[in-house]
């Protein structure tokens, strides 16, 4: 079986893929009768002013056009998986689809998501099949998108990865970081301010109470870090919050092994892994609830994060309640561990071998079969 596999570069770590596709890359590596060819397009990062944005998207779609069907032909692929639509071609296309959110918040979105939105549309029936991190997330992809075949969508849920796990922090990343002990560590998606808002209140809440306890924001690095940073600013509590913002994986692994609790406030999460990162390595978890949430199977406080006092009653919970702390601390690296590099590969090889079945390509592992051809 040989797998094209088109993704994009790490935006924290220069020439490096992302930890996620790492893993299904080496996963699919060692498995018999398995070859990947990993294609990507190595773009200038660009400033968000919409000119730049335009030109750069026409580079990369040059490169679709040109180059990629030439590496495809030259590695004999008999099948791709993209993350975006692709030119016209003769191979079945697994279509990942990381949210339904660019089609459930039709009117909310800029305009690159609706970009997005208007040709992940079209290649969606045409898709051999169609990769979601979650079945909630499908759900919310056939409620919203017409005439999508329920049968050719599926789930493959991302992989904790293994370097979560159960130690001791660096003193040295906390300190240069300038965090304070004892602190709750929220971590917001890269939108940046809206989903830390509810926790710097709630914080600010549980201050007005004489509760020692600092705050510790980290992610972000999108749009909405300005306006993040002017409300923190503003808290007569500002002494007591830190926006770390994006750090490298070994300070950010530090962080979450140093917390007294973990807020996941997103509460549009698709799926909830940042919270289960953090259980993994023993921590005490406060989560946004929703549909996400089910992944956690009750092995963190969920609570509705757009209601301060309900946040911050959970993170007191979660820090100062020795009881409650220990339960969390104890169920959460066994939820966690479900979730594994290999589940994620195995549930990603079933949709492929599906697709080839379909498509008329005999797969037997360590022997291929070209595809079936009518005779004319």
């Amino acid at each position: 079986m040989r797998i094209a596999l088109q993704t994009t570069m790490s935006s924290r770590i220069p020439d490096r893929l992302d930890r996620g596709t790492e893993m299904l890359v080496e996963q699919l590596e060692g498995r018999e009768g398995v070859e990947v060819l990993v294609v990507t397009y190595r773009g200038k990062r660009v400033r968000r002013r919409h000119q730049v944005v335009m030109r750069a998207l026409d580079q990369e779609l040059r490169w679709r056009r040109r180059a990629l069907p030439r590496h495809l032909r030259r590695f004999d692929a008999e099948l791709i998986q993209a993350g975006r639509p692709l030119p016209g071609g003769d191979l079945p296309l697994v279509l990942s689809v990381p949210s339904a959110r660019p089609w459930a918040r039709e009117a909310s979105v800029p305009p690159s998501v609706r970009l997005y939105r208007a040709a992940t549309t079209r290649a969606l029936p045409q898709a051999a099949a169609v990769l979601v991190p979650s079945a909630h997330v499908r759900d919310e992809l056939l409620e919203h998108v017409a005439g999508l075949d329920a049968d050719r969508v599926h789930a493959a849920t991302p992989a904790v990865p293994p370097e979560f796990t159960l130690g001791a922090e660096e003193p040295a990343h906390l300190a240069r970081a300038g965090v304070r002990r004892p602190y709750a560590l929220a971590l917001v998606d890269r939108a940046g301010g809206s989903d830390a808002y509810p926790v710097v209140a709630a914080l600010e809440r549980m201050l007005e109470r004489d509760v020692r306890l600092n705050l510790v924001i980290a992610g972000g690095s999108g749009y909405g870090d300005r306006r993040l940073v002017h409300r923190v600013e503003a808290s007569p509590w500002t002494g007591r919050m830190i926006i770390a913002g994006n750090l490298d994986p070994a300070a950010s692994l530090s962080l979450l092994r140093g917390a007294a609790c973990v807020v996941a406030p997103t509460a549009r999460a698709d799926f909830p892994l940042p919270a289960l990162e953090a259980m993994a390595c023993g921590r005490a978890v406060v989560a946004a609830s929703g549909p996400a949430a089910e992944a956690l199977a009750g092995a963190a406080l969920t609570v509705d994060v757009r209601d301060p006092p309900a946040l911050a009653d959970a993170i007191h919970t979660a820090v100062f309640d020795e009881a409650a702390r220990q339960v969390l601390q104890t169920a959460g690296p066994q939820v966690a561990a479900r979730y594994t590099p290999e589940r994620t590969a195995d549930e990603t090889l079933d949709v492929y071998r599906r697709v080839l079945r379909e498509d008329g390509v005999a797969w037997h592992p360590g022997r291929r079969v070209g595809r079936h051809r009518p005779q004319s």
